[in-house]
């Protein structure tokens, strides 16, 4: 089987002796198969080309999309499996499949519910309801990322069943690799927040203004230092954005790093929308091993507290993240029990060669 993987941005690494413990993100199963002989393709436009320096300059990413769903047009009948992993609309891709121009059956792995729920303006709501039923009628199989996805999709519109299924994506255990510190114990002296997408990292700032110093504070790694709204920040909270003079992978060895010495990871989510806000971050934890105390939504990746790794605190509310903090650093025991917790689920269910595994399967069941 020869599967085409269509991702509207070039290709970071080359394919030749791929070593998966040196790649943060496997670009949702891309280089894992790669590892494992399967044929795939990555699709694109490369670095050079004028339709991509274009969408650069324009800062259009949609527009990059819709070429490259253009281009399928003429290549996609030379493979057996079109996978699209990365979260883009597909309205256009889905027309051309309805039609009759791209013959080669589509498998999608979805980052979203389409559900509009979440969604405010009349106009996108429009949109996506259109886009919804096109992509349900032409794409072949939908395989949405996490179960809550799946679950919300089913409460909003009628989903047919061969959409409904579940890949579980997680993070790459290779990398996320307890054993490179064996010969160091995690020093367990501070809490550890991460990301910048929909973050309500001001209630969090505030939170910790009204715990002690004495205990354990925040290191808080984001690029967006808006969050703290100029805000002179207590001694107990440390803002970083480890990009600064760093690769990418030099910035997530030293984001690994800090995960492995906190107590816990943070993930304040700001509002609900029709994504898993925080799903890098929160599978990254499980591989980790770490608790996670995360923002109460029905979007998030997994139920942190029904699967014993983490406590759950409602939307802006200080006093509810100041009492998770404290609950954590007085229960030892409780903090090492989630942990455990989180690294056996990340073992057995959320990491990227069982989503890989799975991801094939389904595509397989695409070309049959």
């Amino acid at each position: 089987m020869k599967i085409l993987y269509l991702i509207p941005w070039p290709k970071p690494f080359e394919d030749t002796n791929i070593d998966l413990s040196e790649i943060v993100n496997t670009q949702f199963g891309y280089y894992t198969l790669k590892n494992e002989k399967i044929d795939i393709v990555w699709y694109t436009h490369n670095r050079t080309s004028p339709i991509f320096k274009i969408c650069k300059f324009l800062k259009i990413p949609q527009l990059n999309q819709l070429f490259c769903q253009i281009k399928l047009i003429r290549s996609g009948k030379n493979y057996d499996v079109i996978y699209v992993g990365f979260d883009m609309h597909l309205l256009p891709l889905a027309l051309f499949r309805l039609v009759g121009w791209v013959k080669t059956p589509i498998f999608v792995l979805s980052h979203f519910s389409y559900s509009t729920k979440y969604t405010d303006s009349r106009w996108k709501k429009i949109y996506k309801k259109i886009e919804r039923f096109f992509v349900y009628k032409a794409i072949d199989k939908i395989s949405f990322a996490c179960e809550s996805l799946l679950e919300i999709a089913k409460e909003d519109y009628h989903i047919p069943i061969r959409h409904c299924n579940v890949a579980n994506w997680g993070a790459n255990l290779s990398f996320y690799n307890r054993g490179l510190y064996k010969q160091q114990l995690p020093n367990g002296d501070y809490f550890v927040a991460a990301g910048g997408m929909n973050r309500d990292y001001s209630t969090l700032i505030e939170a910790f203004r009204y715990i002690d110093l004495k205990k354990p504070g925040v290191k808080i790694f984001s690029k967006y230092r808006d969050y703290t709204k100029g805000q002179l920040l207590p001694s107990n909270i440390s803002f970083e954005n480890l990009m600064d003079g760093c690769s990418y992978y030099e910035a997530y060895v030293k984001l690994r790093y800090h995960y492995y010495n906190s107590i816990a990871i943070l993930l304040p989510i700001d509002h609900a929308n029709d994504v898993p806000n925080g799903a890098t971050v929160l599978v990254e934890a499980l591989a980790m091993g770490k608790p996670i105390i995360i923002t109460e939504a029905d979007t998030n990746y997994i139920d942190v507290e029904k699967e014993g790794v983490g406590l759950t605190v409602k939307r802006h509310d200080v006093d509810g993240w100041i009492n998770a903090i404290n609950f954590l650093v007085d229960n030892p025991q409780k903090v090492k029990s989630m942990g455990e917790n989180a690294y056996l689920l990340a073992k057995s269910k959320y990491n990227d060669q069982s989503f890989a595994n799975n991801i094939l399967m389904q595509m397989k069941h695409v070309n049959n």
